[in-house]
């Protein structure tokens, strides 16, 4: 966030008092706090537990006068029963350095998933030598309980990309990762540039299937074309499994939940060569859906991606009924991107063909939804049966 923004007032949402938790206890960043030393020598301010509204959520805390150049702070969100009945427990951390902090206007954001019957609280600490002083401090919820704004009455703030098509809305064109619409796997596009990334994430041909290796690519080129690879987006990830894209997208400062049937491990998740497993594992929230059912509960995301959910059906229409179904989760202009496995040859209805994607494209045209661009058949593509395909649509704006 720019300096610009952070003298801006938040519009909506609660203020919520830092030093309410313990009250009258001096803070480590001077200046802010009471005047009782702290019997914790970190403590830089603790929010009070707080509902929060069902979906997506985030807490803005903003410093006035913040300077200092050493010291990082740690902001935790904990999360505890509104009657007290568990201990509270960790969902979200981020760590910045005091002097980052200052450069960007003293402020920043840590996001969660709000869920009935529950309460948030930001606690900060400062772990190591600093000089940090500010004036003062003000902390925001910006969905409190009973904030209903949602799907489409809320946009997404990450991409103002609009997803335009030609004339056609299938092509015969090429499918790269460059320009990523919806698309096939083709070996061709793993091209140089695309290995060269492959070999950063880890990835190897020698020891990975081709199309399981551009799966992962595409998802981050998507979204990193469209501008929701950005800190404080906030993903919904449905059953997603051991590969680099979880790791990425948490590392890069995002607020994730992963939704699936059973409970995920998200230890399972982490993949060593994408980032550090404690930040992964601090941004990304797991919640338990029905199967096959589109998780309502879960809504104001930015973006969503499904990893072969609709494979799964074993009825093709209700793989993409649900496909529609989900543009409910999304924030206004927000993106999902479903990973499948798309019949060449006109299947038995248990897998997804080419005329069913167009079908269900035209479909979400005709709710004011967007699509991109259908790349489903390329000459170079010779193999017979199911070839991955990645669907990317964006949410009415």
């Amino acid at each position: 966030m720019s300096e610009a923004d952070a003298t801006e007032t938040p519009v909506g949402g609660q203020e919520v008092d830092p030093f309410a938790f313990i009250p009258g206890v001096e803070s480590r960043i001077r200046g802010l706090g009471g005047e009782a030393r702290s019997l914790d020598p970190h403590y830089a301010f603790h929010t009070p537990y707080v509902p929060a509204a069902n979906g997506a959520a985030s807490f803005l805390v903003r410093f006035t006068g913040l300077r200092g150049t050493e010291g990082t702070l740690t902001l935790r969100l904990n999360m505890q029963a509104l009657d007290a009945s568990s201990p509270a427990r960790l969902v979200n951390s981020e760590r910045i350095p005091i002097r980052a902090l200052v450069e960007q206007g003293g402020t920043m954001s840590i996001g969660f998933q709000g869920f009935p019957g529950m309460a948030y609280a930001v606690f900060a600490g400062i772990f190591d030598d600093t000089d940090a002083a500010a004036d003062g401090l003000s902390v925001w919820l910006d969905r409190p309980a009973g904030d209903t704004v949602s799907g489409p009455e809320r946009a997404t703030q990450y991409s103002a990309t609009t997803l335009t098509t030609t004339i056609r809305l299938a092509s015969v064109d090429k499918p790269t990762l460059r320009e990523p619409v919806s698309q096939i796997f083709t070996p061709s596009q793993l091209d140089r540039a695309a290995l060269a990334r492959a070999r950063q994430l880890g990835l190897s041909v020698k020891d990975q299937p081709e199309a399981w290796i551009w799966e992962q690519l595409h998802i981050l080129s998507a979204l990193e074309s469209y501008g929701l690879m950005e800190p404080g987006a906030r993903g919904l990830l449905i059953d997603p499994a051991e590969g680099p894209v979880p790791t990425v997208l948490a590392t890069t400062g995002m607020s994730l939940v992963a939704a699936a049937e059973e409970p995920v491990d998200l230890t399972r998740l982490h993949w060593p060569a994408a980032g550090d497993p404690a930040r992964m594992e601090a941004a990304i929230t797991a919640a338990t859906v029905a199967p096959a059912a589109v998780p309502k509960e879960l809504q104001g995301f930015d973006f969503l991606w499904s990893n072969h959910v609709v494979d799964r059906f074993g009825d093709a229409r209700q793989g993409l009924r649900w496909i529609e179904e989900c543009m409910d989760c999304l924030f206004a202009g927000g993106f999902a991107l479903h990973s499948f496995l798309l019949d060449k040859e006109y299947g038995d209805g248990a897998l997804v063909d080419g005329g069913l994607v167009e079908r269900l494209s035209l479909t979400l045209i005709s709710h004011g939804h967007q699509v991109a661009q259908l790349r489903l058949w390329n000459r170079s593509v010779r193999k017979v049966g199911p070839v991955p395909f990645v669907l990317l649509a964006r949410r009415s704006a």
